[in-house]
């Protein structure tokens, strides 16, 4: 189970700061996986505005008066089916969706941005989801939360180490 975020601007910056710490394979792979996330929710947007069009389209195809008789039965049973499809909720992000395809092509687009703009990249995404662990005690860092960073600075965290 995941929590929201609500923790104070020390918290945040300690999020950002521990990222920064990251290993670069490890920003790779969490940028991969947002990007990965993002493939399906664009995927289900793009689809969604081409059925509109299409509707459009063929609702254009009416005489003046909205007449439906000029659509062929096929035409017919397109408009219904479409309006159907339209008639049911927007499509949201979802953080179990996965794309393998954009995920490859993420992972090698990450090979080309430095270590400075992927980490920045995941704080920014990071905090946009701002989900973290049962407890509050680590941020989630990925979509799915397999990537954490703790909300503590990494001064607290040496400190609970030698205690």
């Amino acid at each position: 189970m995941a929590w929201s975020w609500s923790h104070s601007a020390e918290g945040m910056q300690n999020v950002r700061d521990n990222i920064a710490l990251l290993p670069r394979d490890d920003l790779e792979v969490i940028y991969a996986e947002w990007k990965a996330c993002d493939a399906v929710y664009h995927k289900a947007i793009a689809e969604r505005e081409a059925m509109k069009t299409e509707l459009r389209e063929l609702e254009y195809a009416c005489d003046e008066n909205g007449d439906s008789t000029a659509w062929s039965d096929e035409e017919y049973d397109r408009v219904q089916e479409l309006r159907d499809e339209l008639d049911t909720p927007e499509p949201t992000w979802d953080s179990e969706a996965f794309d393998s395809d954009a995920y490859a092509t993420a992972i090698e687009d990450a090979k080309f941005l430095n270590y400075d703009q992927l980490a920045e990249y995941v704080a920014e995404r990071a905090e946009e989801h701002a989900m973290c662990d049962n407890g509050g005690f680590d941020a989630w860092v990925c979509p799915s939360g397999c990537h954490t960073v703790s909300f503590s600075s990494r001064e607290e965290l040496e400190q609970e180490e030698t205690e």
